[in-house]
């Protein structure tokens, strides 16, 4: 198994914005899943789309990662922040 690879090593000047997801698109009752939709969204490279952060979420804790070209990349808690 491949050891995560993080945005802010990819690209430590990606952009973001809080956009809140149109419906509650892959919630479940009990709040888990696999691929959650979260408020935030990123740009990368300063151009091309932004992009949805996605959740996976088992348990009391949450990895927070957007999808860039079929790979994942994850965050460190500090990386968003609803301020931006």
């Amino acid at each position: 198994m491949n050891p995560p690879t993080y945005l802010s090593a990819y690209d430590p000047n990606f952009q973001q914005r809080v956009c809140p997801p149109p419906t509650a698109y892959g919630r479940c009752a009990s709040g888990y899943g696999s691929r959650i939709a979260t408020d935030f969204q990123v740009r990368i490279h300063s151009r091309g789309p932004w992009r949805r952060v996605y959740a996976t979420c088992w348990s009391n804790a949450a990895s927070l990662w957007v999808s860039v070209k079929g790979q994942r990349f994850y965050f460190y808690d500090c990386d968003l922040s609803r301020s931006a």
